[in-house]
């Protein structure tokens, strides 16, 4: 059985050169949601930033959450160190930072285009 038969298997309607790329999505994780926003016509510049938003955006929320745990971690095991105290304090000052300025970015761009183009989910 090919990958196109496991994919009409599964009910999802999917041209020959697409199967690498949902395959590589659904390996990345949250396939389901990425199933949905590939298209059955063929791949435009709009599709393709929308599937590369809908991986980096959770990846780099995941990565400032590692990266808050690790400054918290650095903390913890710098027994009375100032220099490892300190630089964990700043390490999580700028993970926090970071975490905070990606979200308020996005939902700062979701209200201006949204303001330009009415399309429902946006």
């Amino acid at each position: 059985m090919g990958t196109k038969g496991l994919y009409q298997n599964a009910g999802i309607k999917l041209l020959p050169h697409k199967a690498v790329v949902f395959t590589f999505l659904l390996l990345a994780g949250n396939g389901v949601a990425f199933a949905a926003a590939l298209p059955a016509e063929p791949m435009t510049l709009e599709n393709f930033l929308s599937i590369i938003y809908d991986m980096i955006l959770p990846a780099v929320v995941i990565l400032g959450f590692f990266l808050i745990a690790l400054s918290g971690y650095t903390i913890m095991t710098s027994q009375g160190n100032p220099e490892k105290t300190k630089a964990g304090k700043e390490n999580l000052t700028s993970a926090i930072f970071g975490l905070i300025f990606v979200l308020l970015s996005v939902v700062i761009l979701r209200i201006i285009i949204g303001s330009f183009i009415q399309s429902p989910g946006f």
